[in-house]
């Protein structure tokens, strides 16, 4: 028997036994998960199910889930599985239209040719192609603020999703409390993640990934490397430092914090690092090489490279994510760092579907995916 099929029956013979009518109210979720030792997530999906086939009702105004029809009418609803609603939860701008790499149009002769490609939709693609064929509606929910997206993602349950995709505004402590005392359905973080928090999530394995690329700048004899950054409160951020920090220290390399750079505001959404490399290669012991934890920081550090006269790779390295296709035939001379993003949304898509069918252990699922190291130098491939 399913869990929804047993979940109807114990409901079927509770609302016989004790004679309960039209507007009264069940037992809770948690009552109902430990009588049927099932987990309250699937408890909540079976519930939902119901108040969907008409069987159970919420009414606005009131707390909990009441019958709204007999016992005999609960016992025939239909047993077909109905089809699940997946939500997918996003900030507004990273579902935007591609636009130029860095912000605004530069002279710099590396521009031409380049347009981002936001990685929001390479991971959006990812999850179409697994819940279309699982036969699933999305549902999209845009996000300005994550004030916004606490509130969505409170409001889930009673929105009857069976499961929901999220990538957070931050990687804040406090984003948990927000809805600890909510009866979630099953989320899968994607991307980014809540630390301590008890959640599935999928995301680029960016602290592996970021000590692999500083330990080949090592190899190659840089000892002085800086890192460029947006100090943004997220976990690919964090993860990207720590694997700066311990590549650095596997080689016996004491961290300088002073080579830990942000960059200059010169705009709305423009950054430079000019002020930071110039600090940096002008220091008596100076950097000779740079690594940048996005596209825009790795493009504005060669514009500031460009602006103070240095020569890239001759006079600093560079190397960073960068997951803005290069044209064809074209060739950088930085190391890029390409995340999979389109696997991304597929795994974790794969992931929450079998959460949602039960599945997998209730130990959450943490799935790192590798970036692809790209060495400067090498043209882009038909």
């Amino acid at each position: 028997m399913t869990s929804y099929s047993r979940v109807r029956a114990w409901l079927n013979n509770y609302i016989t036994q004790h004679n309960l009518e039209p507007g009264d109210r069940i037992p809770s979720e948690r009552v109902m998960a430990e009588a049927l030792s099932l987990s309250r997530p699937t408890i909540a999906r079976a519930t939902a199910a119901l108040v969907e086939s008409g069987v159970l009702k919420r009414g606005p105004g009131r707390s909990g889930t009441y019958v709204a029809t007999k016992a005999r009418a609960l016992s025939r609803s239909a047993a077909a599985p109905k089809i699940r609603t997946i939500g997918l939860i996003m900030q507004g701008a990273a579902l935007a239209e591609s636009g130029p790499v860095g912000g605004a149009p530069s002279p710099s002769p590396y521009d031409v040719g380049f347009l981002r490609v936001n990685i929001s939709g390479d991971i959006v693609q990812g999850v179409l192609s697994v819940i279309r064929s699982a036969g699933c509606r999305l549902l999209v929910h845009h996000n300005d603020t994550s004030d916004e997206e606490r509130e969505i993602i409170a409001n889930l349950a009673a929105e009857h999703i069976d499961g929901a995709i999220v990538m957070p505004w931050q990687s804040r402590p406090s984003w948990p409390a927000a809805v600890a005392d909510t009866d979630l359905p099953p989320i899968v973080f994607v991307d980014r993640y809540i630390p301590n928090m008890h959640a599935d999530w999928v995301a680029t394995d960016n602290f592996a990934c970021t000590k692999r690329a500083i330990s080949e700048l090592i190899a190659s004899g840089h000892r002085r490397i800086a890192f460029l950054t947006d100090y943004a409160p997220i976990t690919s951020v964090m993860d990207r430092e720590a694997g700066y920090r311990a590549a650095l220290a596997d080689a016996g390399i004491e961290v300088d914090e002073d080579l830990i750079c942000g960059p200059t505001v010169t705009g709305v959404d423009v950054c430079a690092f000019t002020h930071g490399l110039f600090f940096c290669t002008r220091r008596p012991d100076p950097v000779t090489a740079a690594f940048g934890i996005n596209d825009d920081i790795v493009w504005s550090a060669l514009r500031s490279a460009e602006k103070l006269g240095l020569r890239v790779p001759d006079d600093i390295e560079i190397a960073g994510f960068f997951d803005t296709p290069v044209p064809h035939g074209k060739t950088v001379p930085f190391t890029r760092l390409v995340q999979r993003t389109h696997e991304m949304g597929r795994v974790a898509a794969q992931l929450l579907l079998d959460r949602i069918d039960n599945k997998l252990a209730d130990t959450p699922q943490h799935v790192l995916i590798e970036a692809d190291i790209v060495p400067g130098g090498h043209s882009a491939s038909a």
